[in-house]
């Protein structure tokens, strides 16, 4: 491990260590193949008879895994508590997409939206190139990961067989790996999730769990907000329909008022 870009980490730990009794600190390595780990150390000052800090010993541990659960953990709540005040489609699946960008550690994806006829629209993305968005606005017979939708796992497009013109347009645009999940609700598909990265080079077991624990919060989101549209139209529809009603119930009562009145008026 080396510090890399953080090296002002371990310039506070020594200015702490001169400050002060320092037991626990936790820092962000990076290995020599790039990846960064989250360490956790335990100090132990040996202070000299005249009170200075003579030698410093202590070890670390790699509390990654640990963190980026607890991570996982925040962002399930607040993703439930956010969604579970917000009524706008749009809105909601917005701040899906953040969420699993976060939570899976990639930089660009986007959700599909399947249609009754089956076909997927891209509803909401965010960091994907503009040639790409272009041409996968919805998936086709030869679209990106079409023989996917249907599928309820993960997959890598980087490691499966796709169309020709779709591995050169992942290509084109940058994309090591390319995550597309199926959102199901009810045993249907009712959307898609994709994240790309062009800095990861595989999708980690935390991204994965991540992603799969994002999706079922999509899923279950839709499922409200479509479910609660529904209601507000068909109480607008009775509403129209009750207003009709008064309407006509008060020109009949009109006519008959006016008919009597001419009656009465025709009798004096």
């Amino acid at each position: 491990f080396y510090p890399g870009d953080e090296h002002r980490q371990v310039r506070q730990l020594f200015h702490d260590l001169e400050e002060g009794d320092v037991e626990h600190y936790e820092m962000v390595l990076s290995t020599r193949l790039g990846t960064r780990r989250i360490m956790s150390w335990t100090y132990i000052q040996i202070i000299n008879d005249v009170g200075s800090c003579e030698e410093v010993g202590g070890f670390g541990i790699d509390v990654t895994e640990q963190r980026r659960a607890e991570q996982l953990m925040r962002a399930q709540r607040d993703l439930g508590i956010l969604l579970s005040a917000e009524t706008r489609l749009p809105e909601a699946l917005t701040s899906c997409l953040e969420a699993a960008l976060q939570a899976s550690e990639m930089e660009c994806g986007g959700i599909y939206l399947v249609n009754s006829r089956g076909q997927a629209e891209l509803a909401v993305h965010e960091g994907l190139p503009k040639a790409f968005v272009d041409r996968q606005i919805h998936f086709d017979d030869e679209g990106l990961g079409h023989s996917f939708v249907q599928e309820s796992d993960l997959k890598d497009l980087s490691t499966h067989e796709v169309a020709e013109s779709i591995q050169d347009l992942i290509t084109s645009a940058d994309f090591r790996v390319v995550a597309i999940l199926p959102v199901r609700h009810e045993g249907q598909t009712i959307a898609c999730l994709i994240t790309a990265s062009s800095q990861r080079d595989s999708i980690s077991s935390s991204a994965r769990a991540a992603i799969d624990t994002i999706a079922t919060a999509i899923g279950s989101a839709i499922a409200r907000i479509r479910a609660e549209e529904n209601v507000r139209e068909e109480q607008q529809f009775l509403k129209q329909v009750l207003d009709l009603q008064e309407r006509e119930r008060r020109l009949v009562a009109y006519e008959i008022h006016d008919g009597l009145a001419q009656q009465l008026s025709g009798g004096i």
